[in-house]
């Protein structure tokens, strides 16, 4: 959009052009002055024309906004009933989008439980970090598989080594449903893992978890692709809904829309929907019919960036 930044460069270079005109005018003789004169006049006024035009657009994006931000609700009506989700957000991120996509999943019908913030010592980096993490489950595995026994205990989901005794070693629920371990995800709380934000509601019986992981290029534990979004989507069966959403970076040089996500897939064996512009109304919408459409057992990539299928899921999604 054009800024007031805008106006004041382009005032300073007429008025500049002006000035050097009137100096050169002067000196070449009047003929010339008043075909420079003529000359500025013709380029004032197509710069008021080319601003115009300009406001213009911008009027016609704000109400493309506003409906946008005003017809969502609509969008996500009553697809997920008998729905409690959860949000995990890597360190680093815009919260603010995550709040409102909180919003859209409850407009949605959706038991929002709240969204997990992780901190930054799930990088591992300190020298207690994977000790004080594993000691929460007792676990004595891997650090590398540390990230998903973790999660496998908040939702009740079988790791994928099967470390429960499992012969198969496969991803599969503990119930009809997964179950949120809000006391485990307080423990991490109180151990500095993560921030808690709107866990007041209860898991009602018969509700299916819903569970939407955020990523991004501005995370701290994106860089790699092995962050805990990976860990999350390692524990994604068929049967539960699940989304990997991605906030696009704005920062010089950053990469691509899609790029976190698809460094995540590179990593991973799960399938997994994914929607790579939650930083946008749009992507909200996306992702909670995205949450509707797995629950359906589909999945998706959508979004604008490379390799999606499209910006939302087929109509009808169920």
């Amino acid at each position: 959009m054009v800024t007031f930044r805008f106006y004041v460069v382009s005032a300073v270079v007429f008025f500049l052009a002006l000035a050097v005109g009137v100096v050169v005018g002067s000196a070449l003789g009047v003929g010339d002055a008043t075909r420079i004169e003529e000359g500025l006049n013709d380029m004032e006024a197509k710069l008021d024309e080319t601003v115009s035009l300009i406001d213009e657009k911008n009027d016609q994006i704000k109400e493309l906004e506003r409906y946008e931000n005003e017809s969502a609700p609509f969008a996500g009506d009553a697809t997920l009933e008998e729905t409690a989700s959860v949000i995990v957000v890597e360190p680093g991120l815009d919260t603010g989008v995550v709040e409102d996509l909180n919003v859209r999943l409850g407009e949605a019908g959706a038991n929002t439980l709240g969204y997990v913030v992780l901190s930054d010592r799930w990088a591992l980096g300190g020298d207690t970090d994977a000790e004080d993490l594993a000691a929460l489950i007792e676990f004595d595995g891997s650090n590398d598989d540390l990230g998903a026994a973790i999660w496998a205990e908040v939702f009740g989901v079988v790791p994928p080594d099967g470390s429960d005794g499992s012969d198969e070693g496969t991803q599969v629920l503990s119930d009809s449903s997964a179950t949120v371990d809000v006391e485990l995800l307080a423990a991490l709380e109180s151990a500095g893992f993560v921030e808690l934000v709107g866990f007041g509601n209860e898991l009602a019986a018969g509700e299916t978890v819903a569970v939407v992981a955020v990523t991004g290029h501005d995370s701290a534990l994106a860089a790699d692709g092995k962050g805990s979004a990976l860990a999350v989507t390692a524990l994604a069966p068929e049967t539960q809904p699940f989304v990997l959403a991605e906030i696009t970076s704005t920062a010089d040089g950053a990469p691509e829309r899609g790029a976190t996500i698809e460094l995540i897939r590179e990593n991973s064996e799960a399938e997994f929907s994914s929607v790579d512009n939650l930083d946008r109304v749009a992507g909200r919408v996306a992702t909670v019919l995205a949450l509707a459409e797995s629950m359906a057992g589909g999945t998706g990539n959508y979004g604008f960036g490379p390799g999606t299928a499209s910006v939302l899921p087929r109509w009808p999604i169920q």
